[in-house]
């Protein structure tokens, strides 16, 4: 492994944390946030921009199964481009419930130009099971909830002390959307897997909620002819969010009847 993939895939697997409290205010690019090709919703990718670098995941779908790949792309000035290697994980915890221990592979290529400030050509490769496709793209939360952005909460969070999963946010127009990426239980082999959640953000609210929407049975992001997922709500599964004063954000998350808590913060790249 170069040392170049080896500090990005350390970049989420260590999750370097920095004494110094951030602004909570943090994404600050004017590309950061959740892009989809319009006419064919259910796929897409998120993103967020920090000097000349990008964490960004591609959220899509395998024989119709929901799946992500991640990529840490470096930009390329001339012509305003970040181009990288995809990441594809698996985990393997230790136990019902002890720590992760995601394991990162190269998964292919990843490129996104942007052509303006809500437009942007994708081109990407899943190494033995997708050739090189390509999408137009178009910023997401302008076309869903058209209005004023609040960048409290816009951008990459995960636990610290469950690395390898994250929550990428984003409000506008007073609804905020989010997608939690992680990994399926044993049974079907700790892939990864994600679903989302969408609801309503009161300017200023410090507290906020919603539903779990997980998806199925959708086309890879691109193909085409494109086949349009289908969503459901698996038990009433619910997730409610805090933010705190430091920055922080804590995510409560019930499902099965259980409740867990995550403590999450920004992610530092």
């Amino acid at each position: 492994m170069s040392n170049t993939k080896a500090r990005m895939a350390s970049l989420i697997l260590a999750g370097l944390l920095f004494a110094l409290l951030e602004s909570p205010v943090m994404a600050d690019s004017v590309y950061d946030g959740w892009w989809f090709i319009q006419d064919k919703p259910g796929t897409g990718v998120s993103l967020e921009i920090r000097g000349n670098t990008m964490f960004a995941a591609i959220f899509t779908y395998e024989k119709g199964d929901p799946v992500w790949y991640s990529v840490a792309a470096a930009r390329n000035p001339s012509d305003n481009t970040y181009s990288g290697t995809l990441t594809e994980w698996a985990n393997n915890p230790a136990g019902p419930d002890g720590p992760l221990n995601a394991r990162p592979g190269d998964a292919g290529s990843f490129r996104i130009s942007f052509t303006a400030q809500d437009r942007a050509v994708l081109t990407y490769s899943v190494t033995g099971k997708t050739d090189e496709l390509s999408a137009q793209l178009v910023r997401f939360m302008p076309v869903a909830s058209p209005g004023a952005p609040d960048n409290r909460i816009k951008g990459w969070w995960y636990d610290p002390r469950m690395n390898g999963i994250g929550i990428f946010l984003e409000a506008q127009g007073g609804t905020f959307f989010g997608a939690w990426y992680m990994y399926h239980s044993q049974e079907v082999g700790y892939l990864p897997f994600w679903f989302s959640f969408s609801g309503s953000l009161g300017s200023g609210a410090t507290t906020f909620s919603s539903p779990v929407t997980y998806w199925e049975d959708g086309s890879p992001l691109g193909v085409t002819p494109y086949k349009g997922p289908a969503s459901f709500n698996a038990g009433g599964h619910q997730v409610s969010f805090t933010l705190k004063p430091d920055g922080g954000l804590d995510v409560s998350w019930n499902a099965n009847g259980r409740n867990t808590i995550f403590h999450m913060v920004r992610f530092r790249f």
